[in-house]
């Protein structure tokens, strides 16, 4: 099986209360990358009790390969993006 990361972008230098809530503006922030960990998400939604992982949807905007791992990027703006459905367990 062929080892591949997603990675995000994660905004530097924004205010603090960006840091805590996620600010949208982009505006005055620098870009780093961090890799998506799916068993993370899996365990945040089990913690939600009554919903079940339903969907993820990766919207990428760039690929590239090295030291044998193909790396996927999701982009910052635009269409691109991660969108995690969740649903209610029956």
């Amino acid at each position: 099986m062929k080892k591949f990361e997603i990675l995000m972008p994660v905004k530097k230098d924004e205010s603090q209360i960006e840091k805590e809530y996620g600010g949208s503006s982009g505006n005055g922030a620098s870009f780093a990358s961090t890799a998506i960990d799916f068993n993370e998400i899996t365990s945040f939604i089990e913690s939600l009790g009554s919903y079940e992982l339903d969907n993820i949807e990766l919207n990428l905007e760039a690929a590239v390969e090295t030291n044998g791992i193909t790396k996927l990027f999701v982009g910052a703006s635009g269409t691109a993006g991660v969108k995690v459905t969740i649903k209610k367990k029956n």
